[in-house]
């Protein structure tokens, strides 16, 4: 049975048969089983947007945690008025990048890098490997644009 707002009159009409906006307002009102149909309805498209992720992320987890923000947001008054299925799959799309950021951000790292940079050289080392050296010089012949946006995809 649907959860429906307290006084409100039960709509007749069944939830399968309601259009996108019909059943985001009564999502928005409490009716749990209208975030049910609207999620089976539109599933499919999310789940061809999660499956361009494969690899880095399981596909069910990105869909399952859209589906969680989009139901808590439209708990609270927020989130799509009229197109869900846009709405879903950005939400879709955005988990992605984001666990894909999660991923890129733990770089592995040689411990004697660490050490420079935390100010603690080993003496017997050399200055600088040839691969730091050359990476440098490359990213110093970048135009300034693109350094910014490898400086802040990659590093920042």
């Amino acid at each position: 049975m649907s959860a429906n707002a307290v006084g409100a009159t039960p709509d007749p009409t069944p939830l399968a048969d309601l259009t996108d906006v019909d059943l985001l307002d009564r999502v928005r009102h409490g009716d749990d089983d209208a975030f049910v149909v609207l999620w089976r309805r539109h599933l499919p498209a999310a789940q061809a947007v999660a499956v361009r992720f494969r690899g880095r992320v399981a596909p069910e987890d990105l869909v399952a945690e859209a589906s969680a923000r989009m139901l808590r947001l439209l708990r609270e008054g927020a989130g799509p008025r009229d197109n869900f299925r846009a709405y879903f799959t950005s939400t879709v799309r955005t988990v992605g990048v984001d666990a894909v950021r999660r991923d890129m951000s733990a770089l592995p790292t040689d411990a004697a890098d660490l050490d420079r940079v935390a100010g603690t050289e080993v003496e017997d080392e050399p200055e600088e490997d040839l691969g730091s050296g050359l990476v440098r010089e490359a990213f110093a012949r970048l135009p300034e644009r693109e350094r910014q946006l490898l400086w802040m995809t990659m590093v920042d």
